[in-house]
């Protein structure tokens, strides 16, 4: 045998660099499309009933709620402004319920959870009041009908 002695050469540290920030990117990127997927309209559509939240005073939200695919929404339960019925528009962008109703318009949103998507409402109606304690707090609703019911 001749002296055929092949030494390993790292390759250089850039190269490493830029391998691990292209693979940490691209599951970034994976991760936020997976926390927050585009919901179509249609999959709001049906009714549903506010969860039990354990500690939190709910009493300015809609006990159940129904989001009809023409448009129409209803509000029902003991808060004040109910039960309304109005109409809805849905902002795949901002993954909200709009309505022409100031009172209940951006209240209603789909929020990230780890078990999916979830429906929830603002307790709060005025989110920027300095005064209101509970301007964060959100319930969430469980549906109670599959879409197009």
């Amino acid at each position: 045998m001749t002296g055929l002695h092949h030494t390993f050469k790292a390759p250089p540290f850039k190269w490493l660099l830029i391998g691990l920030v292209l693979a940490l990117a691209i599951s970034g990127a994976g991760a936020i499309r997976l926390a927050w997927p585009v919901v179509p309209r249609q999959a709001l559509v049906g009714s549903y009933h506010r969860a039990s939240p354990f500690l939190l005073p709910v009493g300015g939200t809609p006990a159940t709620l129904a989001l009809g695919a023409d448009g129409t929404l209803l509000l029902e339960g003991d808060a004040p402004g109910l039960p309304f019925h109005g109409t809805w528009t849905w902002d795949t962008q901002e993954r909200i319920v709009r309505t022409d109703n100031p009172l209940w318009d951006r209240r209603i949103r789909l929020r990230s959870t780890i078990t999916g998507p979830r429906l929830s409402m603002r307790i709060c109606g005025t989110p920027f009041s300095k005064d209101d304690e509970e301007r964060d707090e959100e319930v969430d609703y469980i549906k109670t009908t599959p879409s197009g019911d």
